[in-house]
């Protein structure tokens, strides 16, 4: 991306100069893509650039191509620009529009190519700082459309098709640098389709996403709305995870992120979330999270069908280990389980449940980055309702299952469940 604008604002320096001494660019085509070959290192080419010389500051660039040997190919229909002000003294551009359409970008490369260039790129950053021709470049709208993209090295790949993107009062370049984590905007990001293969995963597959958002990087401010059709994760040796219909809301008021709203359609039922989320959360000088409390507003889980994996023997007990969890205080203050099935694979775990209903209000699952202790003083440890139709572990069965009360102390609650249940306890032959 940075090589594109670098690549853009040489040719706007040419466009503003032909205005000024008035010849056409499209006489001087082979010299442009020379010159910009010697700054960038790209081999381009374009059919036409038009521009309407002193009536105003617009030009279009058709068919442009970039290409740098066989691993990177980028084809342009057509590029509209429409310049509001340039300030050649102080070297300052703000553009009125940018509109892309009809792009095809083919990038490939090997593994060892791909750690050999990060590496180059690297040693070259330490030494020297390339800075852009303008010191300050502001679009006030962005536009592209029919974008797609086909990214691929020996491990993993992208393939993105038929997507838009829209974007106001976007502060690109600021003293000669790329504005890369200082974003403030509005954007709406629309494709129909997304395939990404990664290393441990078989594929990842988006239909019909849509992202739309308000951004105030630099002030930790700005909400998110996203929506998609369906996604599928398939994972190697075990059956695809299908989920439809996602609707996601967030918002972002400095350390606050609150998810006023989550729904998706997945394991053959739905689910609901609703959050509020504390975090310790800093941009600068390099991005770094931590979740101080996550508060659960609202889960609902309905008509589900879940499997537990066969996951114990894989992770070698890593899962069940004493560390420090990423969130410091989690608290359930209403979930809600409805006609809930739970088949298990793993033979640690030997649990079928049929007819699930549940209730837990009020509830500390996490303290202190650790499992919160029930009998624990002066916790607020919740009440909790919980039935099923049918429940089995191992060779126990129990038909009608129906336990309620307070948690309190684990013992009791074992003491209870067993008391309540014991009569109704069968066993396989």
């Amino acid at each position: 991306m940075k090589r594109f604008f670098i690549i853009s604002a040489l040719l706007l320096t040419l466009f503003v100069t032909s205005i000024a001494c008035l010849f056409n660019l499209n006489d001087y085509s082979l010299w442009v893509a020379q010159q910009i070959e010697k700054s960038t290192g790209y081999q381009i080419s374009f059919v036409a650039i038009e521009h309407n010389g002193w009536q105003d500051l617009r030009f279009s660039i058709s068919g442009l191509s970039v290409q740098r040997g066989p691993e990177m190919q980028l084809e342009i229909d057509k590029i509209n620009i429409e310049i509001a002000r340039v300030d050649l003294w102080n070297r300052q551009l703000d553009f009125e529009l940018v509109s892309l359409a009809g792009i095809d970008l083919h990038l490939s490369q090997s593994l060892s190519e791909d750690r050999a260039i990060d590496q180059k790129s690297r040693e070259k950053t330490k030494y020297q700082t390339q800075n852009l021709p303008w010191d300050k470049l502001h679009i006030k709208k962005l536009r592209v459309s029919d974008l797609n993209l086909d990214l691929s090295n020996a491990q993993q790949s992208l393939l993105l098709q038929q997507a838009t993107l829209s974007s106001d009062n976007l502060l690109v370049i600021n003293n000669k640098k790329i504005v890369s984590r200082s974003f403030q905007g509005n954007v709406r990001f629309d494709f129909a389709t997304l395939a990404i293969q990664l290393d441990d995963l078989k594929a990842l597959t988006f239909d019909k996403l849509s992202l739309s958002g308000d951004l105030d990087l630099p002030n930790l401010q700005g909400m998110l709305a996203l929506s998609i059709k369906e996604f599928i994760v398939s994972l190697p040796n075990q059956a695809d995870i299908i989920v439809d219909n996602s609707l996601l809301d967030l918002q972002l008021d400095k350390n606050r992120l609150s998810l006023t709203r989550l729904f998706i359609n997945i394991f053959s039922g739905e689910l609901s979330l609703q959050a509020d989320a504390l975090l310790s959360l800093d941009l600068f000088p390099a991005p770094a999270l931590s979740v101080e409390r996550l508060q659960i507003l609202s889960l609902l889980l309905k008509d589900m069908h879940l499997t537990i994996p066969d996951f114990m023997q894989k992770s070698e007990g890593a899962l069940l280990g004493k560390g420090k969890l990423p969130i410091e205080t989690l608290f359930l203050q209403q979930v809600n389980l409805q006609n809930v099935n739970i088949r298990s694979e793993e033979k640690q775990i030997p649990l079928t449940v049929k007819g699930l209903n549940s209730r837990v209000s009020d509830l500390y699952l996490l303290k202190n980055n650790q499992l919160a202790s029930l009998s624990e003083a002066g916790n607020q440890v919740g009440v909790f309702v919980l039935q099923a139709d049918y429940l089995q572990w191992a060779d126990s069965i129990i038909e009608a299952f129906h336990v309620a009360g307070s948690l309190t102390e684990s013992e009791q609650v074992i003491g209870q469940l067993l008391s309540e249940n014991q009569a109704l306890v069968t066993h396989k032959d």
